[in-house]
């Protein structure tokens, strides 16, 4: 989720700026459909299709970073 929330703000993992910081990686979100999966999470599957990281954020309790 992090990951996600830093490229959705337009910053590199480690919090530096970037000017491009192009599509939001679809290997973090089939690493994080993989995750919820495992914890038994399926009920977020519809979130993650439709790459909704706001509802993502709010389910999973995550402070948005943007």
């Amino acid at each position: 989720m992090a990951a996600l929330n830093f490229q959705a703000a337009g910053r590199g993992v480690g919090g530096e700026d970037s000017l491009n910081p192009g599509p939001m990686s679809s290997t973090i979100w089939k690493t994080l459909r993989l995750s919820l999966s495992l914890m038994g999470r399926s009920d977020l599957n519809i979130f993650i299709e439709e790459r909704n990281l706001l509802e993502l954020n709010k389910r999973l309790k995550v402070k948005d970073i943007k």
